[in-house]
């Protein structure tokens, strides 16, 4: 079950309807999560327990207005990800070699 958040604490469903009148808040009973619709279609989920001033951030970041930038940040998280994959390879290669290595001067 859905049910619209019209009224909270800190008019955080106000504040994202600001950022764009077609767009509602709405609480999934299911996944307990926070989601925002936009002509009854879920547009965004909302990464957190609660609504507040991040919810905004996330809704304000993630407008298209913003895909260029939305796509750079993944790219950037793409990428040190990558990084932390290949030092991890790295340092489990120098840590085996180093074992082997042990065990052959005892």
């Amino acid at each position: 079950m859905r049910i619209k958040i019209i009224n909270d604490l800190y008019d955080i469903a106000a504040g994202i309807k600001d950022i764009d009148p077609r767009y509602d808040t709405v609480f999934n009973t299911e996944n307990q999560k926070f989601e925002v619709e936009a002509e009854g279609k879920t547009v965004l989920v909302l990464p957190y327990e609660n609504l507040d001033q991040r919810a905004l951030e996330r809704v304000r970041y993630t407008r298209i207005e913003n895909a260029e930038r939305v796509l750079e940040d993944i790219e950037k998280s793409n990428e040190e990800l990558e990084r932390n994959i290949e030092k991890k390879r790295r340092d489990d290669v120098e840590n085996e070699l180093s074992r082997i290595f042990r065990l052959r001067n005892i």
